[in-house]
């Protein structure tokens, strides 16, 4: 006997609120997807694939974030049915073979916001998988949904290309990463890099201070004072991250990303960028030192480096680099250690934006930024799943 409706709509709902969730938070970092997924590629022996391994990712995170829409909103049951069994089936498979071999590498399932074990991932399959029997079994006489519902589906599905997009443009609208803003470079922390630093900002109202963290900050009746960073040991706190640089007789200077106001210009594929793209880089460099910043010029080898910038190039690790910025041609604004703010090639700050930088607390720059950012994001996934649930 098939389950009461309301039975077999809560569970397509909680499976889908989970791919939604999954496919969004990917889709808001395509580069990190196209890692995970260039790992999968090499423990499977796939590595035809890596080269289309950002785009492939992204795809299959709007598919998953479409699979997602389709059962919460209850659209195409028959296909939603196939697609998601299929889906998640595989994804049981993959999380099987993880959990025999147990290789060094993270299942992705959810960005970088949560890390799961492959044990976990597999037991987080298994739930999904057995709510999605209770929702579809036995396969007969589905309940169509209201129209409005497919509205709501392709207006959820349209944000959703929006976003994802955007977020191949620019850098990620929140960061989850050690090298997210508001991280102080190990260079500048004074403490062990084995510690773990958790930020704190000071803000005072009707004469007393509070401390708030950058996700839960207060609302415009307290005034901003200070910050203060905490070492500690435990598990809580953020990661002090280690951009280790070296110049080019290689000796290292990761002071100089740690000292002053700094604006790192990265790429982590320097081979990629087009000559107009260094042009733009070389001028960048000379705006920026005339702004009163320090430019930086990071990348993991100078092979690629055009002559009239090879002597400016400072080298790191590709992979500290495609963690710093996920773009392949970005700016990262660091200010005595602290990392500030991020920006793409091209979606760079103008002259105009950098003098107006300059005139802020480091600190409010940050915060305007990575509020605005966080809102945004928030805003796109409540204001789909209210159309999709309410419509």
């Amino acid at each position: 006997m098939r389950a009461p409706y309301n039975i077999h709509r809560i569970c397509a709902f909680l499976v889908g609120i989970v791919l939604f969730a999954a496919g969004m938070l990917k889709l808001m970092d395509p580069v990190g997807a196209g890692l995970v997924f260039t790992d999968y590629c090499k423990f499977f022996g796939l590595r035809w694939l890596i080269p289309a391994a950002k785009v492939i990712a992204t795809g299959l995170a709007l598919f998953e974030t479409v699979l997602g829409c389709a059962l919460i909103s209850g659209v195409f049951p028959r296909l939603t049915a196939i697609l998601t069994s299929a889906t998640l089936g595989l994804f049981t498979l993959l999380t099987v073979v993880l959990v025999i071999f147990n290789p060094e590498m993270d299942c992705g399932c959810f960005g970088e916001i949560v890390h799961l074990t492959h044990a976990q991932s597999l037991l987080k399959n298994i739930v999904l998988c057995l709510l999605t029997a209770v929702a579809f079994l036995p396969a007969k006489d589905y309940n169509e949904p209201r129209p409005g519902k497919y509205a709501a589906f392709a207006i959820a599905i349209l944000s959703a290309v929006l976003f994802m997009n955007h977020s191949w443009q620019r850098t990620p609208a929140v960061e989850f990463t050690a090298f997210r803003p508001g991280s102080l470079l190990q260079a500048a922390a004074g403490v062990d890099a084995g510690l773990r630093l958790h930020t704190y900002f000071i803000y005072e109202k009707d004469g007393e201070e509070g401390a708030f963290d950058l996700e839960k900050l207060p609302d415009s009746t307290w005034t901003f004072v200070r910050t203060e960073e905490l070492a500690v040991e435990s598990g809580r706190g953020r990661q002090i991250p280690v951009l280790s640089i070296s110049d080019a007789e290689g000796e290292y200077c990761d002071e100089r990303a740690a000292v002053g106001e700094v604006m790192t210009l990265s790429a982590y594929a320097p081979e990629k960028l087009k000559q107009e793209e260094w042009l733009t880089l070389a001028t960048a460099m000379q705006i920026l030192e005339a702004e009163g910043f320090d430019p930086l010029l990071l990348v993991p080898s100078r092979d690629a480096v055009p002559a009239y910038l090879a002597d400016e190039a400072l080298t790191a690790d590709y992979k500290t680099l495609v963690t710093l910025n996920r773009a392949n041609g970005g700016y990262t604004y660091i200010s005595d250690g602290e990392i500030i703010r991020k920006w793409s090639l091209s979606h760079a700050p103008s002259p105009e934006d950098l003098q107006a930088m300059k005139a802020k607390h480091p600190e409010e720059v940050m915060m305007s930024s990575s509020s605005r950012g966080r809102l945004t994001f928030q805003a796109i996934l409540l204001y789909s799943l209210a159309l999709m649930v309410l419509l």
